[in-house]
């Protein structure tokens, strides 16, 4: 920036000293205004001074004047326009004085661009580069740094490219459009086809096979699981009568009075008899609920049976089950 507004500076003193046909008061006045701008570091408004000058008096100074603000103004792409343009004639005897200056600022503004070209295959495929049209095919200018890429075309999807372009390089990119796929609007969709799997279950069919099936349903299994239970308790229960009752045996028979241990082991067989005989009531309770229940979900599947529901009956008297409904 300091080597643009010295390069001001000199290209500006010789604006005196050229001849009067070459430019008029106004537009000297204006360029010297720039300068001034400049040195304030108010480049946008130095750009447009130097930009009424030139309308007035059109001249490689006044020219090379506004690409060297651009430049202190980042705005590359014109600064790089602009100095071409102002040296466009290597034969003027201005631009040859100063070649190696303006040479100078024309590589300082190239290290901000690249060269890009974007092509497809896709007919009338258009690009946008951050958002800023680009021609298709064909080089073009480009400013480095991140950047974001869209081609497009009618009937085609999108493609977006992001990425970042290095300084002074060049990038080729070709970009192939898919077709747009037409989805069809919600209501021409066919409504969804329920699956029977896909249907709520109460917590009943869960307990039953599905329907065809010759399997027990859960509750079955699980009563016969606790029958088993039940009726192997039973049969501890009973082998620990027979244990207690022979241990009173030894106590008791051959002696005139029985062994003081017999009165606890008599005591533990009266228990455990109770406990064989609640639990094997229990335990045939559960199998034969078991084997009704299946006998009863069978015919359910099959017609034969509405409204059948079956509940053991365990009481001090007696054991079973209890079948309620109609046949």
């Amino acid at each position: 920036m300091k080597r643009s507004l010295l390069l001001a500076v000199m290209l500006i003193g010789l604006v005196a000293s050229r001849p009067a046909d070459a430019g008029d008061d106004a537009a000297t006045d204006l360029l010297r205004e720039g300068l001034k701008l400049r040195r304030e570091h108010r480049n946008e408004e130095a750009i447009d001074a130097f930009t009424r000058a030139y309308a007035l008096a059109p001249s490689p100074i006044a020219l090379a004047q506004i690409a060297l603000a651009e430049q202190a103004a980042g705005r590359w792409l014109d600064a790089e326009r602009d100095l071409a343009a102002a040296t466009h004639d290597p034969t003027d005897p201005w631009v040859a004085r100063h070649k190696g200056a303006l040479d100078d600022a024309a590589q300082t503004i190239a290290q901000h661009l690249a060269w890009l070209t974007v092509r497809s295959p896709t007919t009338a495929a258009s690009a946008t580069l951050d958002g800023k049209a680009i021609a298709m095919g064909v080089e073009i200018r480009v400013l480095a740094g991140a950047a974001e890429l869209v081609v497009s075309a009618d009937g085609y999807a999108s493609a977006t490219r992001t990425w970042t372009i290095e300084p002074a390089s060049r990038h080729t990119i070709d970009i192939a459009l898919a077709p747009a796929t037409d989805r069809p609007s919600p209501e021409a969709d066919p409504p969804a086809t329920r699956r029977e799997s896909d249907a709520p279950r109460s917590p009943r069919a869960l307990f039953a096979p599905s329907a065809g099936s010759t399997r027990p349903p859960i509750a079955t299994w699980t009563l016969l699981g606790a029958g088993a239970v039940g009726i192997g308790l039973s049969a501890y229960f009973g082998i620990r009568v027979l244990h207690d009752k022979s241990g009173i045996d030894d106590a008791c028979v051959g002696r005139p009075r029985c062994d003081p241990a017999a009165t606890g082991l008599y005591s533990d067989a009266q228990t455990s008899a109770t406990l064989s005989t609640i639990a094997g009531g229990v335990g045939l309770a559960a199998v034969t609920s078991a084997v009704v229940f299946w006998a009863v979900d069978r015919g359910r599947s099959r017609g034969a049976t509405r409204g059948l529901r079956v509940a053991p009956s365990v009481g001090s008297h007696h054991q079973g089950v209890v079948l309620r409904g109609d046949l």
